[in-house]
């Protein structure tokens, strides 16, 4: 975890016009929101947000953050399809990279020759993934300046049917042996620090069967459909069961439509 200290430097930064070092900070925050998130729910949109701060033009940029899902309280990561990443049409063979508008990065065909993310070779649905991020400037180079919000990774959190999952994004490789890498205009690597919040509880919303984000009379209708038509369960199973008794069936949608229409007690999870 990222000390108070380090977060209180890094927003001082922004605010300053003294750039010290090279660096990368990435937060997680929901879509249109620009907190960072302290949970992540299921079916909801969220943006892994690269600050970086160079002291330097730079020539090439290669940033590869590593999304890691496990459950609670282990150190290592455990198979599992935890996140879908988003086609936003951005770069990358899964387009689910953006450039912020306004930033020094902006507008990328003016700034790289190529910018582009590249899918590590465990982007199997098995934990952890990796997203090489990797630009090619032109001969003017990405200009020096502090830190700043330049890149975002779109994408939804998922979970299994077992425990609760958490995020953690760290670099796929430790500096200095490719994971985050600067070059000046001379070609020379500069390897800058790197920083995260580090970890972020990923849950359910309760009673959201269809996973959309919500809880609406759409999920009552979803329960119905998968109790009586044989329609897809909800997943994970557990969001279905909107009255907490351990099961999915009608009374679930019974609930679901007491809460949405006639102020009902929320679902429970659980």
């Amino acid at each position: 975890m990222i000390s108070k200290i380090v977060l209180v430097g890094l927003l001082l930064l922004g605010a300053s016009t003294v750039i010290a070092d090279n660096h990368v900070y990435i937060d997680v925050v929901r879509t249109g929101e620009d907190k960072n998130a302290d949970t992540l729910f299921v079916g909801m949109h969220y943006e892994a947000r690269s600050f970086i701060r160079n002291d330097m033009t730079v020539r090439e940029m290669r940033i590869a953050p590593r999304f890691r899902g496990g459950i609670v309280g282990k150190d290592e990561a455990l198979a599992g399809h935890f996140w879908d990443w988003l086609d936003v049409n951005g770069y990358g063979t899964t387009e689910c990279v953006t450039v912020e508008p306004d930033c020094r990065m902006y507008d990328p065909a003016d700034v790289w020759d190529s910018l582009f993310a590249i899918l590590e070779l465990n982007m199997n649905e098995d934990s952890p993934d990796s997203l090489g991020i990797r630009g090619v400037a032109k001969t003017t180079g990405l200009a020096a300046g502090d830190a700043e919000h330049m890149i975002s990774i779109h994408f939804t959190p998922r979970m299994p049917n077992y425990g609760m999952v958490t995020l953690w994004i760290d670099t796929a490789h430790v500096s200095p042996t490719g994971g985050l890498t600067f070059y000046d205009m001379a070609w020379t690597p500069i390897y800058p620090t790197y920083s995260s919040p580090g970890e972020w509880p990923i849950a359910i919303v309760c009673g959201d069967a269809n996973g959309d984000g919500a809880v609406n009379v759409g999920d009552a209708v979803y329960i119905v459909n998968y109790v009586f038509r044989g329609g897809p369960a909800p997943v994970p199973i557990q969001a279905g069961d909107a009255n907490g008794d351990g099961n999915v069936n009608v009374g679930d949608a019974v609930y679901i439509i007491n809460f949405v229409f006639r102020g009902g007690p929320a679902p429970i999870c659980p």
